[in-house]
C-alpha cells in the first residue's frame, strides 16, 4: 500500500500530507481507503 504514497524516485508524494508531513490529508486518506476496500474485495487496482 505504501509504494502509492511514493514518487517514483521512492519519495513521499507531498501533496497527500498535511504540512507536518504526519499526518494524511483528504486526499491521502482517499488513497488509503480505496486500497483497502480493493484488498477486501480481493481486487487489484
Amino acid at each position: 500500500m505504501f509504494h502509492k504514497m511514493l514518487n517514483k524516485d521512492g519519495r513521499i508524494v507531498n501533496d497527500i500530507f498535511l504540512n507536518d508531513q504526519l499526518y494524511m490529508n483528504t486526499k491521502g486518506y482517499a488513497i488509503y481507503q480505496n486500497t483497502i476496500i480493493f484488498k477486501k474485495l480481493n481486487i487489484d487496482e
